[in-house]
C-alpha cells in the first residue's frame, strides 16, 4: 500500500525559546513568516483531509501509530525467520559437508582411531545434526532447494515490507509534524488569550 509522501515539511519554532531570534530581529521576522506559511499550511493540511474536530485528527494519528507499529512487527518478525532459514542452511550444509566422514566412522574397524584423526569434522557433523534436529522437532529436514526457496520468499517479502513500514513512518510523522504545528497554534492563541484577559483585568 502507497501512503501519501508528508506535505508539511517543518514544525513551527518558537521565538521564546528561539536564542537566534531573540538575538537577531530579522531572523526573527524571518521565523515569525515562516511560522505563518507553516500554520497556514497545517490549516489547509486540517480541511484537505477533512477532519472536523481535534478529536477526529487524534483519531486518525493514534490509528497511523499503530499501523506503524504493525508494519514494524511483521518486518521484524520476517527478518527473524530469515536468520532462522540463513542459519537452516548453514547447518545443513554443514550436516551435508561430513555426513560421509560419519558414515565412515561408523563403518570403521578401529573407531577410536577413526575418531581421533576425524575429530573435528565429527564434532562440526554432531553440531550440525544436533541443531537441524532441534529445528525440525520430529519433522523431516527440509532439502538445500527448499530451504533456498523459503529464503528467496522470505527475502522478497521483507523488501515489500520494509517498504511499506518506511511509508507508514513517513505518513505518521506527518501526523506528527501537524500535530506539533497545531500545539503551537492552539498554544499562542491561548497565551494571547490570557493576556488580554489580564489587561482588561488591570
Amino acid at each position: 500500500m502507497k501512503i501519501k509522501e508528508p506535505q508539511i515539511p517543518n514544525t513551527t519554532k518558537d521565538l521564546q525559546t528561539c536564542i537566534k531570534a531573540q538575538q537577531s530581529e530579522a531572523y526573527a521576522q524571518k521565523v515569525k513568516l515562516s511560522n505563518l506559511k507553516q500554520m497556514a499550511q497545517t490549516v489547509a493540511y486540517i480541511q484537505e483531509h477533512g477532519y472536523d474536530s481535534l478529536e477526529d485528527f487524534h483519531i486518525a494519528l493514534d490509528q497511523a501509530f499503530d499501523q506503524t507499529s504493525t508494519a514494524r512487527k511483521s518486518l521484524k518478525d520476517t527478518e527473524q525467520q530469515l536468520k532462522d532459514v540463513n542459519k537452516q542452511i548453514h547447518f545443513t550444509g554443514q550436516y551435508l559437508a561430513y555426513k560421509n566422514v560419519y558414515a565412515d566412522h561408523r563403518k570403521s574397524r578401529n573407531k577410536d582411531k577413526f575418531y581421533e584423526e576425524h575429530r573435528a569434522e565429527l564434532s562440526l557433523y554432531d553440531t550440525a545434526l544436533r541443531i537441524l534436529k532441534e529445528k525440525s522437532v520430529g519433522n523431516k529436514l527440509p532439502s538445500m532447494k527448499a530451504l533456498y526457496a523459503e529464503k528467496d520468499r522470505l527475502i522478497e517479502l521483507r523488501n515489500m515490507q520494509r517498504e511499506d513500514f518506511s511509508n507508514r513512518r513517513n505518513y505518521e510523522r506527518e501526523f506528527r509534524t501537524v500535530s506539533a504545528n497545531i500545539d503551537m497554534i492552539l498554544g499562542k492563541s491561548y497565551e494571547q488569550e490570557q493576556q488580554i484577559e489580564k489587561e482588561q483585568n488591570l
